[in-house]
């Protein structure tokens, strides 16, 4: 395993979760929401540039050539276990192996972190802030390892927000599949019913969707005319996303 130390911005730490006896409602079109439940990679950091030049760096080590927009379009939002197939596929089955492949993978991942390529998406930490100032429960549901989320988190001083942190290393099954989010909800102590999932992907979405959760989709990745039907609305940003649920 890799571990890397981050000069990431001047951003405060947050002050500790609040209790189950702190947590408040919002009302969003008939939902009842005391629960927010982050994905990743376009929600909370722009990571899709950063992830694209990690993957073709890895391509090169291997010696697979990868077509960016093409790999991006299909790959995004899955599980390395996932992506790692189309490189290895009759080595799946070696699992310290292909674990070894996703760690080299995201250690790529975080040297483009650590130099600075990877932007918080607009809004997110206020609106991260202004959701718990308001006694609202927050976790993340990523496909990403948990080490690339703990480093994500630490370098924009958000990690003491979220209590609860489902990673691929939680869950037998990837995105579209809903566990990553029902797990989420299940270690917050929050039917999923009265969460909001926050995504950007389509396999995210779906995942949210099949939870019985509400679900705003960011458009970070897609267009709103391409979500809008996977999703109960859509917002290009956290600026958006405030208005929404906070007026």
């Amino acid at each position: 395993m890799l571990f890397l130390t981050f000069e990431g911005p001047p951003v405060k730490s947050m002050p500790a979760p609040s209790s189950p006896a702190d947590r408040s409602t919002i009302h969003w079109r008939g939902h009842a929401l005391r629960g927010i439940l982050f994905d990743m990679d376009g929600v909370i950091a722009d990571t899709r540039q950063a992830h694209l030049e990690a993957w073709l760096e890895f391509g090169r080590i291997e010696g697979v050539e990868i077509e960016p927009e093409a790999f991006m379009a299909r790959t995004f939002g899955r599980g390395n276990m996932q992506v790692l197939e189309e490189f290895f596929p009759g080595r799946m089955h070696d699992i310290p192996f292909i674990l070894g492949k996703s760690d080299e993978k995201e250690g790529l991942f975080l040297r483009q972190l650590q130099a600075g390529r990877v932007a918080a998406v607009p809004g997110v930490v206020e609106f991260i802030r202004a959701a718990r100032d308001r006694g609202i429960a927050l976790a993340v549901g990523s496909s990403a390892p948990r080490g690339n989320i703990d480093a994500v988190l630490a370098y924009w001083g958000i990690a003491d927000a979220f209590p609860v942190i489902v990673s691929m290393n939680d869950v037998t099954h990837a995105k579209p599949d809903p566990e990553i989010f029902l797990l989420a909800a299940k270690r917050l102590g929050i039917p999923p019913g009265d969460c909001l999932v926050l995504e950007d992907s389509l396999h995210g979405l779906d995942a949210g969707r099949r939870a019985g959760c509400a679900v705003i989709g960011v458009t970070t990745m897609h267009s709103p005319a391409e979500i809008a039907h996977r999703c109960d609305a859509t917002a290009p940003d956290f600026h958006e996303i405030a208005r929404m649920l906070f007026g």
